[in-house]
């Protein structure tokens, strides 16, 4: 044991312990948490062409990004297998494309 330790007869290592612990758990409590993947995919910083890229939803786009969004041309095949081949901005359809409809059976 340490020599404060000894000196005042209690294990200082268990009250450092007891109050970083609460010390996360009020960091916790007062912070925003969001999915892991929403941290991951913000990391990422797509910009430029990629090549195919999964969503959570089933959804797959391939195509141009900035700044994270889709921007530009590109591809969307949705889990109905529907697809959307044309322009994008601002993470939506705009502009110039063509919708595919699946046809049942």
């Amino acid at each position: 044991q340490p020599a404060s330790s000894r000196a005042s007869g209690r294990d200082n290592s268990r009250s450092f312990s007891q109050s970083r612990g609460s010390q996360r758990e009020m960091s916790v409590a007062n912070s925003k948490v969001q999915p892991l993947w929403k941290t991951w995919d913000s990391l990422a910083h797509k910009t430029g062409e990629h090549a195919t890229v999964y969503h959570t939803n089933g959804d797959r786009y391939r195509g141009q990004y900035e700044r994270n969004m889709r921007n530009g041309q590109g591809t969307l095949l949705y889990k109905n297998g529907n697809k959307y081949e044309g322009e994008f901005a601002g993470d939506k359809q705009h502009g110039f494309g063509t919708h595919w409809i699946a046809k049942d059976g």
